[in-house]
């Protein structure tokens, strides 16, 4: 439940070979209902993130990864209800080994309790830096060298407490992943707080870059009758 603004990346990288396993772009049938054009958007998304972690445990073409994939392409709700019913149908172990030895210690809500509970609480701002392991570049991600990206920026949340801090760290996640990008946050924070938290800063920080990207190519910004002069 939340809205970002203004989101920024705080890294550069190099580029990387598309995954096997990529993205899948879902989109509505002029057949399906609202409703069901939803669902197929939640459950997709869910079992983009299940297959991910299938495909890194038990390998691209291992038959829960394959009939996930399958039901991804698909766009169909009813074969994505089949596959996660494969996935929660598997073995704890299989669970555990595919979630990257994580186990929950709570039982899942359903979305409209979620949904309902979030409905009281009240509207508070963020700073949210949200951390990646990247395979390439694309319109958000830029990964650096080791292939981790952050972004960050405001983010509207229903909360019932401010807390100064909260990190939270997907299921699946591995622990040398987390803490190569916890650090990569510290040192962002670190060194651009205020580029962070002060609209007006990144305001700044865009004119001053296109002030010397145009003083180094010979333009004066403040000259009228240059031609090309654009700002």
């Amino acid at each position: 439940m939340s809205t970002i603004q203004n989101t920024v990346s705080s890294s550069n990288g190099f580029a990387k070979p598309v995954p096997a396993w990529s993205r899948p772009t879902v989109e509505e049938s002029p057949a399906l209902t609202p409703r069901d054009a939803i669902e197929i958007q939640v459950l997709a998304a869910k079992m983009f993130e299940v297959g991910k972690h299938c495909s890194a445990s038990l390998g691209i073409d291992a038959p829960l990864t394959s009939l996930i994939k399958s039901a991804l392409a698909s766009r169909d709700l009813q074969q994505l209800k089949l596959a996660e019913a494969a996935f929660n149908g598997q073995p704890d172990e299989i669970k555990r080994r595919i979630r990257g030895g994580w186990t929950r210690s709570l039982i899942e809500p359903t979305q409209e309790d979620l949904l309902a509970a979030s409905a009281r609480k009240p509207v508070r701002y963020f700073l949210q830096i949200d951390g990646e392991k990247c395979e390439h570049w694309d319109d958000v991600w830029s990964p650096d060298d080791e292939g981790y990206g952050v972004i960050g920026g405001g983010s509207f949340e229903l909360r019932n407490h401010a807390m100064p801090v909260r990190v939270q760290i997907a299921e699946g996640t591995k622990r040398e992943d987390a803490l190569a990008l916890l650090k990569r946050i510290v040192g962002w924070l670190e060194k651009d707080w205020d580029y962070l938290v002060d609209n007006e800063a990144v305001r700044h920080r865009v004119q001053d870059g296109a002030l010397e990207t145009l003083e180094a190519l010979g333009i004066d910004p403040f000259d009228d009758n240059d031609p090309r002069n654009s700002i």
